[in-house]
């Protein structure tokens, strides 16, 4: 499954295509966090925070 379709399934209300997603890209997001932050906590937990306010935001809340 392509991460459109689970982006599709996600705003259907499918929380277990936004867990996939996440799954697939929380590495590249703690990546990117520790890139430019140079910190792995603080990378962990800006990675962390990002993928809770995309599910925030899907949600309305």
């Amino acid at each position: 499954m392509t991460d459109a379709d689970l982006v599709r399934k996600t705003i259907a209300g499918d929380i277990s295509a936004y867990a996939l997603l996440a799954q697939r890209w929380s590495a590249r997001i703690t990546a990117l966090c520790h890139a430019k932050t140079r910190r792995a906590d603080v990378a962990d937990d800006l990675a962390q925070e990002t993928l809770l306010r995309g599910f925030r935001a899907e949600k309305g809340s």
